[in-house]
């Protein structure tokens, strides 16, 4: 990595952050000079304008969300406890979440809801990948003999998903992180019921 590319890529984990927790209307390039100690000229000297760094950030905040949510799936033994996985990700990984901002699928999700389509575009590809994972391991344990049938895997991973955002929400907005717990302890439940 040349020296460029390693201030590109300093100048987005600065910024990564500071969106997340600002959103993109929030977010001035005085905050992202400050945090990064360069001048406004050097970051226009890799990014052609807020846009453009709004979307690298926003890329890589997806990207950690990513790590988080898979980190307690991936060595999972069975479809079941993969479930399992996805279920407590966000509760194990809180603390980590509420420091960076919150959970940066559902910031964004917000900030760009009405906005720019391009932003708008990459958190729906984030979510349309996070229902087909959760589809792809109920089916798989539907084969397996691992899960019983379910009627509609998709309204499953829907509700999964939202029951795991809105935790997130609610926890970050009263300040308790008892709403993720039992958003997590819930879904928890639900797949118990699938096991068979």
């Amino acid at each position: 990595m040349d020296k460029a590319e390693r201030t590109r890529n300093y100048i987005i984990e600065t910024a990564a952050p500071i969106f997340n927790k600002k959103g993109y209307e929030g977010t001035s390039f005085s905050d992202i000079m400050e945090n990064t100690g360069l001048s406004k000229g050097a970051i226009y000297g890799h990014f052609e304008n807020k846009d453009d760094l709004a979307l690298a950030a926003l890329d890589h905040n997806l990207k950690l969300a990513s790590k988080i949510i898979f980190s307690n799936v991936k060595d999972r033994a069975n479809s079941y406890e993969k479930l399992i996985g996805f279920s407590k990700s966000y509760s194990l990984f809180y603390e980590i979440i509420s420091s960076a901002g919150g959970c940066p699928v559902i910031n964004a999700a917000v900030d760009y809801d009405d906005g720019y389509s391009d932003a708008r575009k990459r958190v729906t590809k984030f979510i349309t990948m996070w229902q087909n994972s959760i589809n792809k391991i109920i089916n798989e344990g539907i084969q397996k003999g691992e899960i019983k049938s379910t009627p509609d895997v998709t309204l499953f991973s829907n509700i999964f998903i939202s029951l795991i955002e809105g935790g997130i929400m609610l926890s970050k907005v009263m300040n308790n992180r008892k709403y993720i717990d039992d958003a997590s302890d819930f879904l928890v439940s639900l797949v118990e019921k699938m096991k068979v």
